[in-house]
């Protein structure tokens, strides 16, 4: 950033986990888990404004991986939690208890317009999330060639969610005065989720070679909503409400789902190497709110649940005495009301909002491959190919009713064609001080997109690419201590990893995001 002489990408990462399992007799054990970590980084890192801003003024960024922002970004992202397993063994059935909490809450303070200038003001989040859960099963002996288990499962989860962007007095790009339109904007809520289920999972062999695995889940969810929207605008230097009813108050919202959800799985082992399955789920996504308001509180409407039915035929198989393994599925994904997130553009201000009602299919295959060629050299190649089309897909104003746009015939966001990965490994001896292992890899990319809708528009895709990365590790004579130096991204190769508007269709204004570029590391690891 060089207005602020402020780098961007640095982050300070820590984060721990430890295990304690207690064995009290034959029957009963317990499993704590505590877990926590921290993130502070340095706000977009690494987010670019594309295009000309602000006419007469005509700002450009400049070229590179160079920004100009006159605010001093800041994220920051604390999460911790802890779960307790309890199993008791029943004369071959199990019963078993796990409890969890989890705490989270990331605070980020941006530059909205991503430039020198004070044109559309700085925001500040700060949400702070809790979720709590029980589960109980009960499972049969798993010798028996009738094995099943029943289970009950219990979710709450609550969010505190706050989003103010202020303008700060200044200058526009042009020399004008910033204090036009809405100079602030608070938007906050209380969100409230209340889910439990029930389900069962049954197996059964009919012979020794075919075995069926059927499983029935009910699921009822209750989601509650209390949101406060405030907006004002400046009055001879007095900030004064933003006229009209739909602009300030407060709204609340509740909604119930319901579903049932089930899969069946029949399987056959051909012999002791080889073995084939189908598989068909239901299942869906729950629905919710959005939250993302383009205007003021009319926007906050409700979305329904994502309905998925899914066909999945696979083979599992182990060749040359297990030093190779060979896997493949093909399958085939029907969507129903899709949930999306569409971006809109309202007073100069990009704001993301989630519809659903888009139906869509998937026809894809994947292809994975790990050989142990010789004692020394590891082998694996992986290979994916997925056709992905929105098949029935209009963009309906939930307020009117009306069509806006439609994108029927679009791909799915973030779903290339074709994904390729080979990769190696070579051990070398060194007697008593250990082995060296040196490694390689590469991945191809097909093209893909970052946004449902605007395919048409390069700045919102990425074009296939290619990836590779190698590495060096030494371990000592028990594999206890290791040292790996690597580099990624060998040839320095530059790739979006997200792309989306910054102004309205025609405006040429994006705001981009590159992926790493060469890295180089060392990294230590001790086993005790």
């Amino acid at each position: 950033n060089e207005t602020a002489n402020q780098s961007y990408g640095d982050v300070n990462k820590k984060a721990f986990r430890a295990q304690l399992l207690g064995a009290f007799g034959d029957n009963f054990e317990a499993l704590l888990k505590v877990h926590g970590r921290q993130f502070k980084g340095d706000g977009s890192s690494g987010s670019l404004p594309v295009g000309t801003y602000y006419p007469p003024a005509n700002y450009q960024r400049p070229d590179g991986r160079k920004i100009e922002l006159n605010v001093n970004e800041d994220y920051k992202l604390d999460h911790n939690g802890t779960s307790l397993t309890l199993n008791w063994d029943l004369g071959g059935y199990k019963l078993t208890s796990i409890t969890a909490y989890d705490y989270l809450r990331n605070q980020s303070l941006i530059d909205a317009d991503y430039n020198p200038y004070e044109v559309s003001g700085r925001t500040d989040t700060d949400n702070e999330y809790k979720q709590y859960s029980q589960e109980l099963r009960f499972a049969s002996p798993e010798t028996e060639s009738f094995r099943w288990l029943v289970g009950s499962h219990a979710f709450h989860e609550s969010l505190d969610s706050s989003a103010v962007r202020n303008v700060v007095p200044g200058l526009n790009a042009n020399g004008t005065s910033n204090q036009t339109g809405t100079v602030y904007r608070d938007l906050n809520y209380d969100h409230k989720n209340n889910s439990y289920a029930l389900f069962s999972n049954v197996t059964y062999d009919f012979t020794d070679d075919f075995t069926v695995t059927g499983g029935l889940r009910w699921t009822i969810e209750k989601k509650e909503i209390d949101l406060n929207l405030t907006q004002l605008r400046s009055v001879s230097g007095v900030r004064v409400p933003v006229l009209g009813a739909d602009n300030n108050g407060s709204e609340e919202r509740s909604k119930d789902w319901e579903a049932w959800t089930y899969d069946l799985t029949p399987e056959y082992r051909i012999n002791d190497n080889v073995r084939v399955f189908f598989r068909y789920a239901h299942g869906f996504r729950s629905g919710g709110f959005n939250t993302g308001l383009s205007g003021g509180l009319s926007g906050l409407t409700t979305v329904d649940p994502e309905e998925l039915d899914s066909f999945e035929l696979g083979l599992k198989s182990e060749w040359l005495d297990g030093r190779l393994t060979a896997n493949a599925t093909t399958f085939y994904y029907d969507y129903k009301d899709i949930q999306v997130n569409l971006l809109t553009v309202n007073n100069g201000i990009l704001t993301t909002a989630l519809t659903n009602g888009a139906k869509g299919e998937v026809r894809g295959a994947e292809l994975e491959l790990e050989a142990q060629a010789t004692d020394y050299l590891h082998l694996r190649a992986a290979l994916s190919y997925l056709d992905t089309e929105y098949t029935d897909f209009k963009n309906v104003n939930p307020n009117t009713g009306a069509v806006t746009a439609d994108y029927s015939g679009n791909s799915f966001v973030r779903s290339p064609k074709e994904v390729f990965s080979l990769g190696a490994d070579y051990t070398i001896p060194l007697g008593g001080a250990g082995k060296l292992v040196a490694g390689a890899d590469a991945s191809y990319r097909g093209k893909e997109y970052f946004l449902a809708d605007r395919q048409d528009e390069d700045t919102l895709s990425q074009d296939h690419y290619t990836l590779a990365n190698a590495r060096l590790t030494w371990l000592n004579h028990d594999e206890k201590l290791s040292v790996t130096g690597f580099v990624n991204n060998l040839t320095d190769r530059k790739y979006q990893v997200h792309g989306r508007p910054n102004g309205a269709v025609g405006s040429g204004q994006y705001v981009i995001t590159y992926g790493d570029p060469r890295t180089v590391g060392v990294s230590v690891t001790t086993r005790f």
